[in-house]
């Protein structure tokens, strides 16, 4: 019975520590984004964008190549996907 309750309680603070987390995370993001000027940049399908790829060369540094520009034909709110020429 009060193994029980200690898990349950253990689980709730947890969650509860979790989402706290979460919370101040998002506040510290869009605050920072507030005082530097960061505006967020959504794309729509059917949209033209330029893909920028990773690179690896010899030396362990990543170098970027750019795609483009390519047609946004399916994607999500966070990123998106796929691409068409």
């Amino acid at each position: 019975m009060n193994i029980e309750k200690l898990v349950k309680s253990l689980d709730e603070m947890h969650r509860e520590a979790a989402e706290m987390k979460t919370h101040r995370r998002e506040q510290a993001i869009s605050s920072h984004n507030k005082k530097t000027h960061v505006r967020r940049i959504d794309f729509i399908v059917g949209d033209y964008v330029i893909v920028v790829q990773r690179q690896r060369c010899s030396s362990h540094k990543i170098r970027a190549k750019c795609c483009g520009p390519q047609r946004v034909v399916r994607g999500s709110p966070i990123f998106f996907s796929k691409w068409r020429i």
